[in-house]
């Protein structure tokens, strides 16, 4: 279901809501750990959760695969954030598309903050 779309239900509901933000571990540990807080997290009710690729797509397979789950194991709609600074155009239409085909259809793309050191 399209955020958007949930976003305006609880309005119209005059209902409060929330979200969480997650950003893709770097180690495998960190994976299972995320996982792990990701359930227990989505136990408070959040309406969605989004999930962060760092600039450059350097964490864009771990972004899809961790949105991708969240929906499908913890049954929240999740926003893959695409971080599109110093990102391959290829990388970026092979993540739309591989998103579409997994289900996930919330995305937010935007450039976002330059590397350390970069003008």
């Amino acid at each position: 279901m399209k955020i958007i779309d949930k976003i305006n239900k609880a309005l119209e509901d005059d209902r409060c809501f929330w979200s969480f933000e997650y950003f893709p571990p770097k180690t495998q540990q960190g994976v299972m750990n995320l996982y792990d807080r990701i359930e227990r997290m989505c136990n408070l009710g959040p309406l969605f959760i989004d999930v962060t690729w760092r600039w450059g797509g350097k964490s864009s397979d771990l972004t899809l695969e961790l949105c991708s789950n969240s929906q499908t194991v913890y049954g929240v709609e999740a926003n893959m954030h695409m971080t599109c600074t110093n990102t391959n155009f290829g990388l970026i239409k092979e993540a739309l598309a591989k998103a579409k085909d997994q289900g996930v259809q919330n995305i937010l793309a935007l450039r976002g903050d330059l590397p350390d050191g970069t003008v």
